[in-house]
């Protein structure tokens, strides 16, 4: 799967073969002079009110301006889902060992398909919305994926859907938080994991006598 390493100059360097220019004081603009600015907006308990900043600063390094919002979680759910009155969100989304867990994020008439948000349940349909070449095979590999009960099987179309995922970047995860769990030494077989934690081979441990 291809990987990203942080490079600015590279960055600068995409950015201008994409139709945007560096202006007289090294500002991001469009191809019409617009400066590119936007509105970052992440919650006030998280991880995310300590990430903004830097984010901001290291988008200030190639010219790019970020304001950032603050709010209270209510607040930036309300945002989200129902006004959609927002540019950019940072937010965590929990996981686990089951890839279907986040179904409601990758699938594209999903609750939270944060990148292609479609209409509220009630709402007709938007129009103009298009639902990308990629978007559907990554619907498709999730729906067969949820019915393969074979394990190498089911590795395989995760896998795929992995692929896309990187390839197309529809989100960026910022990090994963440290976990510290406390475990008896009479427990037996237990190999935490960053995804899935103590517990995710809960059928496998036993208690030593």
């Amino acid at each position: 799967m291809p990987f990203y390493d942080y490079n600015p100059q590279k960055a600068k360097e995409l950015l201008s073969k994409s139709g945007f220019k560096y202006n007289e004081n090294d500002r991001l603009v469009d191809r019409k002079g617009h400066i590119v600015r936007f509105t970052l907006m992440t919650s006030s308990g998280g991880a995310g009110a300590s990430l903004a900043p830097m984010i901001k600063n290291d988008l200030d390094r190639i010219g790019i301006t970020v304001d950032l919002q603050i709010l209270e979680f209510t607040a930036l759910i309300d945002k989200l889902d129902r006004s959609k009155q927002w540019e950019v969100s940072m937010l965590g989304f929990g996981g686990g060992i089951e890839p279907h867990g986040s179904f409601h994020l990758w699938y594209s008439q999903g609750a939270s398909h944060l990148f292609n948000l479609g209409p509220n349940p009630g709402e007709p349909p938007y129009a103009g919305r298009v639902i990308s070449d990629w978007e559907k095979e990554i619907d498709r590999l999730l729906i067969n994926g949820a019915k393969e009960i074979d394990e190498n099987k089911r590795r395989q179309i995760y896998g795929e859907f992995q692929k896309i995922v990187q390839s197309q970047v529809p989100l960026i995860y910022m990090v994963t938080p440290l976990a510290m769990t406390a475990i008896r030494d009479r427990v037996q077989g237990v190999e935490p994991t960053l995804a899935g934690g103590a517990l995710w081979n809960l059928d496998e441990l036993t208690l030593a006598e």
